[in-house]
């Protein structure tokens, strides 16, 4: 699954820095659905994080709590994980020609606090890096909270994570309402721009309050999939369960395209594409657990060696991607390159750098978290 979201959000970069560096290409693109279909890639750090709920949970019940201690030590294992590469690409990034997004020359000590998705897009450094900061913060905080959940009844436990799913998707809505945000603002298509898409970007895209909401609904599939025997045994809901699931993840994936709705319901949408994609991928989180032969055929699919190899390489992946769009956006812009010629130079250099960190600084940073967690037990 991390292997489909991170090629789903490559797509998504590649789109980006097209319509600036190409813009003339891109519009002749823009009718096209594979190209709706890459933009939409924003929605995929909603099923990366749903997929990272998830795996929290399941691993974190399985260890069992043991109190403030082992809490602390889980948090460092998931500085340790993250953190190698991060501050590899960090140290390199401050090598670089100030750029607005990339590096401010100002000391990053938000990045290094994992606090940097607080501050406006155009001040950060490695802005694109503002959904590695929350999820570190949501994992740090999810062993408390997974360990109430464990305790708790279901209908307590999974309210609990409804309400603050619930309440994000409402805070988007009412955020795009209140600045006036329409989806062209959100997708920078020709009759949005460049300013407008930025302050849409830090009211909602990066907000870390309304973007979290994905991580509970992998809290919830974790916490339901204990009634998987119950979905075993009746394979044909669990077969209305994935139509519904694939059905949601296309109409979240659809919106950003759906300028011909009234004005007026466009924070609506804006609002739904995150949170449909979200339970989308919950709910395909569920089918997949299941003994149900659709399940089991997704699950081995996803199993395979390729897209193994290929989950390696999304982390760093997402760390470097953008930094070769700008590169790449600084080299070809204005030339109207073709769209293949664009992503190429784009993709190329991003697979060796990530394949690079896979093999480096991403082992020494599975041994570290590994070992902490061993150190600090179930925890």
């Amino acid at each position: 699954a991390r292997a489909l979201a991170g090629a789903w959000w490559l797509a998504f970069v590649v789109a980006l820095f097209a319509r600036v560096a190409s813009p003339r290409a891109v519009d002749d693109a823009l009718d096209a659905w594979w190209w709706r279909t890459a933009w939409s890639g924003a929605r995929a750090v909603d099923a990366w994080l749903v997929v990272a709920g998830f795996v929290a949970h399941v691993r974190l019940t399985a260890r069992g709590p043991r109190g403030a201690g082992g809490y602390a030590r889980e948090a460092l294992a998931v500085v340790a994980r993250f953190a190698p590469s991060y501050l590899l690409v960090l140290a390199c990034v401050s090598r670089l020609p100030r750029v607005p997004g990339v590096w401010t020359g100002a000391p990053a000590v938000w990045n290094l606090l994992a606090l940097n998705d607080l501050v406006p897009v155009a001040r950060q450094t490695m802005a694109w890096t503002w959904s590695i900061a929350l999820l570190v913060k949501l994992r740090t905080l999810a062993p408390p909270l997974v360990a109430w959940m464990a305790r708790a009844p279901d209908r307590s436990a999974l309210g609990l994570v409804a309400v603050l799913f619930i309440g994000s998707a409402v805070a988007t809505a009412f955020t795009a309402q209140r600045l006036g945000l329409s989806l062209a603002d959100l997708d920078l298509a020709p009759d949005g721009g460049v300013a407008r898409w930025s302050r849409a970007v830090d009211a909602v895209h990066a907000a870390p309050h309304l973007r979290a909401g994905a991580f509970f609904v992998g809290l919830s599939a974790a916490r339901l999939d204990a009634g998987r025997p119950r979905l075993d045994e009746r394979p044909i809901s669990t077969a209305v369960l994935a139509l519904a699931a694939s059905l949601a993840i296309v109409v979240g994936a659809s919106l950003p395209d759906a300028h011909a709705l009234p004005r007026a319901l466009h924070p609506v949408a804006s609002a739904c594409a995150g949170p449909l994609v979200a339970l989308g991928v919950g709910a395909w989180l569920l089918v997949i657990q299941s003994s149900h032969p659709t399940g089991e055929l997704v699950a081995r699919a996803l199993s395979t060696p390729a897209l193994a190899r290929v989950s390696r390489l999304s982390y760093p992946g997402l760390l470097v991607a953008p930094l070769f769009g700008f590169a790449a956006t600084a080299a070809l812009g204005g030339l109207e390159v073709p769209l293949l010629v664009f992503a190429l130079a784009v993709l190329a250099p991003t697979w060796l750098v990530s394949w690079a960190l896979a093999a480096t600084t991403e082992r020494v940073a599975a041994r570290l978290s590994r070992g902490i967690g061993a150190q600090a037990g179930p925890w």
